[in-house]
């Protein structure tokens, strides 16, 4: 038997391409809920406040369409990890991000 697939994914995601504004916004409305923004003016580590500061979020899935064309649309993944959040949610380590928000940052 080969341990190791013929082919590899390195990056997942959708072909649609979304702000962080729109992307948190569907995140919300997976709950039934509308998030408000507030402009973070003050000089303070960003990776405190927010986990991703220096990801790139606009990946190249074209191997991925090669090697898988059927794809999960965006707000239905979403709410798929939704729903398993929810039945999971004691097993999730949350890091206090909006408190810290709150405390610092407005």
């Amino acid at each position: 038997m080969d341990s190791m697939p013929a082919a590899h994914i390195i990056n997942v995601g959708n072909l649609q391409t979304v702000s962080v504004r729109e992307w948190v916004t569907q995140c919300y409305a997976c709950f039934d809920r509308v998030p408000s923004f507030v402009n973070v003016e003050k000089k303070v580590e960003q990776r405190k406040y927010f986990p991703f500061y220096d990801y790139e979020y606009c990946l190249d899935v074209q191997r991925q369409q090669e090697i898988c064309p059927q794809i999960t649309p965006l707000q239905e993944g979403l709410q798929e990890a939704a729903a398993w959040y929810l039945s999971h949610e004691n097993e999730v380590n949350k890091k206090p991000y909006p408190a810290y928000i709150d405390d610092n940052l407005v």
